[in-house]
């Protein structure tokens, strides 16, 4: 049988307890684990920790599938004997590699989700060990470094150059079936960056701190680029445009009653006042 938690001797001190301040405290402060100057941790990234440590290891699902994949019980490595219960109860004094193990083998019918779920665990407890104050965890180590993951096949497909001249080519003669998409996605083919680095742009730069923060970028038509706020490497960039590029922009700039900016809630541009 796996560990069971005497959550009242241990004062509620559970990888579970230790997720909660993780997530109440940790993800909106400094990364961990990370090189040269501190940085924090970015809001998709965030958004991804809470996610996978909420659903898989304080199991706050509404999927019975899932609760029932971490908690039913479990024969672990071919042994005699089952283990029953969840990760989020074990006591942090008794918590081993093993318990991370079994629970990450749980999750082999989500291999991906499995190895995501093992990454935020681990940074949640390496947050912890790295406090100077209010440690929970008092091992010497981290229980998840060296658990094995799963091999992911990564797709990886790319467009052959044909194909993406007819795709450009039909934006940029076909916008008037629909503007605001069309034009959205030539960009995307113009610079090359992330989706997310494109979405929230806007028509100029924002006058206030506040505005500038609320957006990702801005166009810079005297210029002829694209001014990106916070690109992959954290730091501005400025991406130049082609010349179709910006005259479909500025195509639909002049035919927009306001100022806009492309939306991410439907990858396409949105009013911004």
């Amino acid at each position: 049988e796996w560990k069971k938690t005497a959550a009242a001797a241990d004062g509620g001190l559970t990888v579970g307890a230790l997720v909660k301040q993780f997530l109440t405290h940790g993800i909106t402060g400094w990364r961990v684990k990370s090189k040269g100057a501190k940085i924090k941790y970015k809001k998709k990234t965030a958004k991804g920790y809470d996610h996978f440590l909420s659903t898989y290891v304080l199991l706050k699902t509404k999927k019975q599938s899932i609760i029932s994949m971490l908690t039913d019980p479990f024969r672990f490595n071919g042994g005699n004997d089952y283990v029953t219960g969840a990760l989020r109860d074990i006591s942090l004094k008794k918590v081993t590699k093993r318990d991370i193990e079994i629970w990450h083998t749980r999750m082999e019918p989500i291999k991906t989700t499995a190895n995501r779920a093992l990454a935020a665990l681990s940074v949640a407890f390496e947050w912890d060990m790295k406090r100077a104050t209010a440690r929970l965890y008092k091992g010497d180590s981290n229980p998840c470094l060296r658990v094995s993951k799963y091999q992911e096949t990564k797709d990886k497909n790319y467009l052959h150059q044909n194909i993406l001249k007819d795709v450009r080519d039909y934006c940029l003669n076909e916008t008037w079936r629909d503007p605001h998409f069309l034009t959205f996605y030539m960009i995307t083919l113009e610079v090359g960056e992330r989706l997310e680095d494109l979405y929230r742009l806007v028509w100029q730069k924002p006058r206030t701190p506040k505005e500038i923060n609320d957006c990702r970028g801005w166009i810079d038509f005297e210029k002829g680029e694209i001014h990106l706020t916070d690109s992959k490497d954290r730091k501005s960039a400025d991406v130049p445009l082609t010349d179709p590029g910006i005259k479909l922009l500025k195509q639909l700039y002049n035919c927009s009653s306001k100022p806009v900016g492309f939306s991410k809630k439907d990858r396409s541009i949105k009013a911004n006042k």
